[in-house]
């Protein structure tokens, strides 16, 4: 079957080509590469002077791959390349059907491999699952590429798999259940209400996010959100995915106040959880864990299997995991001569990933200690 590749440059292009990228990403239960989020984000945080760069594959007519690419650089002789909105959220990286043609991750790598400008890097955020990283290195035309791992972090998850929600609390330990009904009676108590905002709450909820979100946030160095960003960003989010199912803004609050705003994106059967924010002077009753387990009920009603809950350790996350994945930051490296530049740049990134991987814990102090002589 012919395989036909081309690199789209336009919002305008990559708009029309939304509904089969989407498709593929849905498929994938990669939410965070779909054009929903990855155009929001281009439209409202892209950084300034940076260019699209989307390769789409195409198999008799019908588009089989898209890595929904950007270039910080478009006048370098030599580009970093990254996944729309990657910078925001993760995991993310590149969509190819289940059912794609075996020659497409070599058609995709050489229609990579010859963008404007030639790539010095790409870089991903995925789940170690996802093999096409690896693929496109492995079909890297002329010298070849290679992966090189900077950073491993967990990714709390919780597995729902078409359980309601009371089955799935009941593999819980008994303490945690406990603490569950009993915080939630005590909010309750005090005139708090659970629910999912409709698209004429959104403006509020954003608005109560972004606060929320700044004050917890505040005593550690600040957020790394913008004030303004996540409104216009999620606005385009809810035009491009109406209704109720893709885009979920649940919050709990008094007839008088906010008191917490989570924010999650869905698709496919799988819901990522991708911000909150939550009044301190509530804290002792939870409420992060409660608007996530509110969330997590709601999953089970719409008979989904998993939820994200997002890069990172922190206790509430692992405390309403059922597992522990993670998330792997790579780059492709090409290993052509004219790329010297990028290997010599990604060394000392290389080394630690090695390092961490194979050393033992006396082998690494040694090294840092000659590293300070």
């Amino acid at each position: 079957m012919t395989l036909r590749a081309e690199i789209l440059s336009s919002v305008e292009d990559a708009e029309a080509l939304a509904p089969d990228w989407d498709r593929l990403a849905v498929e994938a239960g990669s939410l965070y590469s779909s054009p929903g989020w990855g155009l929001a984000w281009w439209r409202h945080s892209a950084p300034p002077g940076a260019a699209l760069r989307i390769v789409v594959v195409r198999a008799a007519g019908r588009v089989v791959a898209v890595a929904p690419l950007w270039v910080a650089d478009p006048s370098a002789r030599r580009g970093a390349y990254a996944i729309l909105g990657n910078a925001l959220a993760s995991p993310c990286g590149v969509l190819v059907a289940a059912d794609a043609p075996p020659a497409t991750p070599a058609c995709l790598a050489a229609a990579i491999a010859g963008a404007g400008p030639r790539p010095a890097s790409l870089e991903v955020e995925d789940v170690p699952g996802d093999p096409w990283l690896g693929r496109l290195a492995a079909e890297w035309p002329g010298w070849g590429a290679r992966i090189v791992t900077v950073e491993e972090r967990p990714l709390p998850t919780v597995g729902v798999d078409g359980r309601d929600f009371d089955e799935w609390l009941a593999g819980k330990r008994s303490n945690f259940r406990n603490q569950a009904r009993r915080f939630r009676r005590r909010l309750e108590d005090e005139g708090v209400r659970f629910e999912q905002v409709d698209r004429d709450g959104l403006d509020g909820a954003l608005d109560d996010f972004i606060r929320l979100h700044g004050d917890r946030w505040k005593h550690r160095g600040g957020s790394n959100l913008s004030s303004a960003g996540p409104k216009p960003l999620f606005g385009d989010l809810a035009r491009a995915w109406p209704g109720d199912a893709r885009l979920r803004v649940y919050r709990c609050a008094t007839d008088t106040e906010p008191v917490a705003v989570l924010i999650a994106i869905a698709g496919g059967g799988v819901v990522e959880a991708w911000n909150s924010g939550f009044d301190r002077r509530w804290e002792k009753n939870s409420p992060s864990i409660q608007l996530a387990l509110f969330a997590v009920a709601d999953a089970c009603e719409r008979g989904e299997r998993t939820i994200r809950l997002g890069g990172g350790d922190a206790a509430y996350k692992l405390r309403l995991a059922d597992e522990l994945d993670s998330l792997t930051r790579r780059l492709l490296v090409p290993r052509d001569p004219g790329n010297l530049l990028a290997w010599l740049r990604l060394a000392p990134v290389g080394g630690r990933a090695f390092a961490r991987r194979h050393l033992s814990e006396g082998q690494k102090d040694r090294l840092r200690r000659l590293a300070r002589r």
